[in-house]
Formats: C-alpha cells, structure tokens, sequence
C-alpha cells in the first residue's frame, strides 16, 4: 500500500462529511450527463474506500441512496474505478454545493465563503487530496505534496 492512500485512508477515517469536503470532490473528480431525464452527477475514483467515502457524504448530506458502478480499466494495470452515480436531484446538489451557475456552466474556482472560512478551507483541502492529491513519505525523500487541477483559477485558489 503506498504511503499516499495510507494518508488518505487516515483522512476518511478522521473526516467530518463536510460540505466543502464533498464540494472539492465533486469539482476535481465529478462530471455530469443529460439525459431526458435530466442532469446526472458521476465521481469516479479508483479507491473503494474514497467511493465508500462519497457515496456516505452525499447519502447523509441530501438523503438520497445514490448508486455505486465499478469497471475494470482496459490498461496493463486493470486497475478498478468506482462511479458513484446521482440520477435524481443531481441539478440540486450541484446548486447546493454552488459549483454550477444559472447558465449552466461550471464555477472554476473556489467559492468565496470556503476560501473566508479556515474551517471549511481545510474541509475543501481534505476533498481536494481525496480527488487528486499524492504526498511522498517523507521517511524516503523530500517533502513533496501535488494537488492536480485542470483549471488555473481553481490550482491559484488551492
């Protein structure tokens, strides 16, 4: 087990099912889908415990059972990636966690009142490594912590 999902696991086990902590999740490892339907809300990963993790925020948080998928990568390593899947009230946990505007576009950075409130701030940290976060052991090398973001505004805010 790496030292990485060690921290990670740690993290779980200490978390406090925030709403900036499943905000972060949702923005760094989140995508939505149309469908007649309406909006739908996917966030992969491929640790079961950081799906398990999810799939607990968003059952406690909006008191829904939201669906939990699972596929092989079709790479060497056939690693397994979890898809916690949100069919119904996806519009409505996007407008709750303010990460999608009246045009249906995506908020980039950080919301103002997580980057205002230390608290909330960490709680988004905690979501933000949980999504695309790695550390190396600091017993074998340098201190090094890397948090991927796509957007510039969001990678300036973290």
């Amino acid at each position: 087990m790496s030292f990485t999902i060690k921290v990670k696991e740690e993290i779980i086990a200490e978390s406090t099912k925030d709403k900036a902590e499943l905000s972060a999740l949702i923005k760094m490892s989140g995508s939505v889908g149309l469908t007649n339907q309406g909006l739908t809300l996917s966030i992969s990963t491929e640790n079961a415990k950081i799906a398990r993790h999810i799939y607990q925020l968003m059952e406690s948080r909006y008191h829904i059972a939201p669906e939990l998928r699972h596929h092989n990568k079709t790479n060497l390593k056939k690693n397994r990636v979890y898809t916690v899947f949100v069919a119904d009230q996806a519009n409505d946990i996007l407008s709750d966690l303010q990460l999608a505007d009246s045009f249906f576009g995506f908020e980039t950075g950080i919301e103002t009142s997580i980057m205002e409130d230390d608290e909330a701030g960490r709680s988004y940290l905690r979501g933000a490594f949980l999504a695309t976060g790695t550390v190396r052991d600091p017993e074998k090398g340098r201190y090094q912590l890397e948090i991927f973001s796509v957007y510039q505004d969001h990678a300036e805010d973290l």
